[in-house]
């Protein structure tokens, strides 16, 4: 399709374009429910999982992510490092943060904070979109349950952050108001 499109102009080239995007829906999907139903090996390292978030922003932020999006990093600097696959956190923080910026529709504040206790660190995400009725809240971990559009969600991102999470012995939490934005919260063992 790629060297196609490039050899066409005006309504096949953006045919050619829309299939190409289709093509791309697709293969998300795809992914995430091979993801789902059966994960593949970790590779498992002991690494600081603030620098982990701090890196996944700046990722998202060169890929023209966040920019009507103040991001309010409020994480202390911690000594706890925790040991689990590093890319599999890494896509539990792109799907809570997109989540975020697709809750506030692009516009708004995120604020990251930490705390240690004991050897437990858990990282908090809050958005000050229009939060989560309680209903809703309740069954948000389930797999395949979204409250997005047909076709732009498909109720997986965070059932599979709860797998990640869980495989880890930690536990990923949401709090909600309507209205006053929602705080998805990771604890993990240090």
């Amino acid at each position: 399709l790629n060297i196609l499109q490039a050899d066409l102009s005006g309504e096949s080239q953006d045919l050619v374009a829309r299939s190409l995007a289709e093509t791309a829906r697709i293969d998300k999907l795809i992914r995430e429910l091979l993801e789902y139903s059966a994960p593949l090996a970790h590779q498992v390292e002991s690494f600081d999982p603030i620098e982990s978030l701090r890196e996944t922003l700046d990722l998202l932020r060169h890929q023209g992510q966040f920019e009507s999006v103040r991001i309010d990093d409020r994480c202390s600097d911690t000594f706890c490092r925790v040991t689990m696959d590093r890319g599999r956190l890494v896509q539990v923080w792109i799907n809570l943060l997109l989540n975020a910026q697709d809750a506030m529709q692009g516009e708004g504040q995120i604020v990251l904070s930490s705390e240690s206790e004991g050897q437990i660190v858990s990282v908090s995400i809050q958005d000050d979109g229009p939060g989560i009725e309680p209903d809703v809240a309740t069954r948000i971990f389930e797999p395949f349950f979204t409250t997005k559009a047909p076709g732009c969600g498909y109720g997986l991102g965070l059932a599979v952050c709860q797998r990640i999470i869980d495989e880890s012995d930690g536990t990923i939490t949401v709090r909600s108001s309507p209205g006053k934005g929602t705080c998805f919260t990771v604890s993990l063992p240090c």
